[in-house]
């Protein structure tokens, strides 16, 4: 990380702020892409932080209109100062609230204990099974039901 770190900062006129956290759970370097203003934490070797990322595209894709609806609540909740550090929502908290609720209140969205059992192809990473199926592989039965109905 120490390496990745320098190759960074030597992009200077592209990223800022960054720093190595090594008492991670799983140690990350934290930068700032100047331009576009986006935080960012990269890790190495950590299969549960890729899986996760594909799990969340998953869904993004399932549901293309659950990216629309995280975008909506999400300027609401900014307009409320409720978004940001501290004791504040952050996007990835978001978007998990509005999954669970749209899997648990109207069953919009399959489980996550469904896609394991569903998938062809078995992902396990120590006790945790991360498989989730292609998307061809499901059928999807939510595409006329708009979301929130």
């Amino acid at each position: 990380l120490d390496y990745i770190r320098r190759l960074l900062r030597s992009y200077a006129a592209y990223v800022c702020n960054v720093q190595r956290i090594a008492q991670a759970r799983c140690p990350v370097v934290r930068f700032c892409h100047k331009q576009q203003k986006i935080f960012c934490e990269l890790s190495i070797n950590n299969h549960l932080a890729v899986a996760n990322t594909e799990l969340v595209r998953y869904f993004l894709l399932f549901e293309p209109k659950l990216r629309s609806l995280l975008c909506t609540i999400r300027l609401w909740i900014k307009q409320k100062d409720l978004l940001g550090r501290g004791h504040r929502f952050n996007t990835y908290t978001l978007f998990w609230m509005i999954v669970c609720t749209l899997q648990l209140d109207n069953k919009q969205l399959p489980s996550v204990q469904s896609l394991a059992e569903r998938a062809n192809h078995k992902r396990q990473y120590g006790p945790w099974n991360c498989s989730i199926p292609d998307l061809n592989q499901i059928e999807r039965n939510i595409s006329d039901v708009p979301i929130g109905k």
